[in-house]
């Protein structure tokens, strides 16, 4: 089991996190690279999880997701689930 704050998570509930992630990063990636006019600034380069919390009173997970550009341009969103 993976500590985190406010609770546990399972290996394998993490993996699949990761795995989401990977996925929908490599989806992205793909169909923006039909498209030449989407500028350095706005073309995913990487997404990474920075942090997985688990709330046990509500039973919810807050994943923190680091989107990369080409540009170097960093953003973070955090999802709940």
């Amino acid at each position: 089991m993976l500590r985190r704050v406010g609770g546990n998570i399972s290996n394998s509930a993490a993996a699949d996190i990761a795995v989401a992630v990977s996925s929908t990063k490599n989806y992205i990636v793909g169909a923006q690279s039909s498209e030449q006019r989407i500028p350095p600034g706005e073309r995913l380069l990487s997404a990474e999880i920075s942090g997985l919390t688990v709330d046990p009173s509500n039973t919810s997970i807050y994943v923190t997701i680091v989107l990369t550009s080409h540009s170097g341009k960093r953003g973070a969103a955090t999802l709940t689930a």
